[in-house]
């Protein structure tokens, strides 16, 4: 993120974009990456390469994300063993922090009072001491909420989250952002029930 960079240094820079890698790349990194890991292995029994099939589902599950496509097939591999004929309809993995996060979101849509927002504060530093990177808590939290809302309350929570992801690129406390965000959208999600059921 260029805006945590101070401007004298982001004037001496050239800026470089790199894309994402598609999925086809993916596949072929993680075929290679499989190869690679067979050669090196004491018991050849384990399976011969990586099915396709399995390798084009994790790179679209990855959405585009090459760290993260190693780590789902890293996980498949502990879980199944075996890589080659595994059946396509098998569940990837998600991994733990954005299972926590749909929690978190769920238990938000539930409750909406200072104990919820409590428990919030001690996973968000949960998260945060296990290096997930503030913005990202913030859009997987928001796109967690955005599936439980009513449409009525999908903008304002959006045009919220992009205030706050702002806040956290411009600040040093990550936290304060994070818990400013959910306690908005506590008070947006409470009023909003009270006009439905009033």
């Amino acid at each position: 993120n260029v805006n945590k960079i101070i401007q004298p240094l982001r004037s001496r820079c050239l800026n470089i974009r790199v894309p994402a890698p598609t999925e086809e790349e993916i596949c072929k990194v993680l075929s290679k990456v499989v190869k690679t890991e067979e050669k090196y292995q004491v018991s050849k029994n384990n399976g011969v390469g990586l099915d396709k099939g399995l390798a084009l589902k994790i790179a679209r599950h990855s959405k585009r994300n090459l760290r993260r496509a190693l780590l789902m097939l890293q996980t498949c591999k502990v879980q199944h063993n075996v890589l080659v004929n595994v059946d396509p309809n098998v569940a990837l993995p998600v991994p733990d922090w954005e299972k926590f996060i749909a929690n978190m979101a769920k238990l938000l849509c539930q409750n909406q009072n200072t104990q919820v927002l409590l428990n919030a504060r001690k996973g968000l530093y949960e998260l945060l001491a296990n290096c997930i990177p503030p913005s990202i808590i913030l859009s997987t939290l928001c796109a967690e909420l955005l599936r439980k809302v009513d449409d009525d309350l999908k903008h304002q929570i959006n045009i919220c989250a992009a205030h706050y992801d702002k806040r956290i690129q411009m600040g040093t406390k990550d936290i304060f952002h994070l818990e400013a965000f959910i306690a908005k959208f506590l008070v947006i999600y409470k009023n909003h029930l009270l006009k439905l059921y009033a």
